[in-house]
């Protein structure tokens, strides 16, 4: 154990004389004991993991012997580390018993102010998901393990198996081209219209509809994408689709019902 220290310790002096160079010492890089009492958490962190997220990423820790990614702390006066980024990171490659991890060190006196600016600035430069573009990574995870390790929750992947890609063939790509057109009711003459519009689009298939429907299509495509987190908006008016089939299935089975009772009245 006194051996390994050593190691690190030499390791430190390293990578501090690279950084300094680097950084000119505003940033420095060690390693470290996840569960060395020096790691001090912060006293408040908004970021949270669900306990099946924890467990996972830490079954992903134990697995592979490595954090891939590095925490931010800061160094105190008495030369402890306090916690910016990664307190569920470094707890959970303790609990992996992880002897060594990486992290980012800002040795530079900071205020209260300055390391809560820095924590919600890391908690929120994640950003979002492209779920098309995820769908279609998550399409390509094939091993059940690989599942697990990816860490999505189940709401995540029901949403991502909705999304469908199919292999396209540039020599048999069926496709069908139709318009949605919106026009005001006061417009009257429909087919000079028509025909004017149809040979611009080249649509073969031209459905018209009030103009104030527009708003209510707009506001489901809106909805749609921000419940699902869809960017894509296709992608969105997919899911429209299949709540629209949902809905027409269920007018079918009420009008089916009612034509039966219909009949054993007659």
């Amino acid at each position: 154990m006194v051996g390994e220290s050593k190691k690190i310790e030499s390791y430190n002096k390293t990578l501090k004389k690279i950084f300094s160079e680097v950084f000119g010492g505003k940033l420095e890089l060690i390693l470290i004991d996840p569960a060395s009492p020096r790691l001090r958490p912060m006293s408040k962190n908004a970021r949270y993991m669900t306990k099946e997220q924890f467990n996972q990423l830490q079954s992903n820790l134990m697995n592979d012997g490595i954090l891939e990614s590095v925490p931010l702390v800061h160094r105190l006066s008495d030369g402890d580390y306090e916690i910016i980024s990664g307190h569920h990171r470094i707890e959970a490659a303790a609990k992996a018993e992880l002897k060594s991890i990486l992290v980012m060190v800002i040795p530079e006196e900071l205020d209260l102010s300055e390391k809560r600016s820095r924590q919600i600035s890391h908690n929120a430069i994640s950003g979002q998901d492209d779920m098309q573009t995820l769908s279609a990574m998550w399409h390509e995870v094939t091993k059940l393990s690989d599942k697990l390790y990816s860490g999505l929750d189940s709401e995540t992947i029901g949403v991502l198996e909705k999304i469908k890609f199919e292999g396209l063939n540039a020599y048999a790509i069926r496709t069908e081209f139709i318009s949605f057109w919106f026009l005001p009711e006061e417009v009257t003459d429909f087919e000079e219209l028509l025909a004017h519009y149809t040979a611009i689009a080249g649509s073969k298939k031209v459905y018209l509809a009030p103009l104030e429907k527009y708003d209510t299509l707009m506001r489901g495509l809106i909805q749609a994408k921000k419940l699902s987190n869809v960017r894509n908006t296709a992608v969105a008016f997919g899911l429209l689709v299949d709540d629209l089939k949902t809905i027409i299935d269920n007018m079918e089975q009420d009008a089916a019902t009612e034509e039966t009772e219909q009949a054993g009245v007659a």
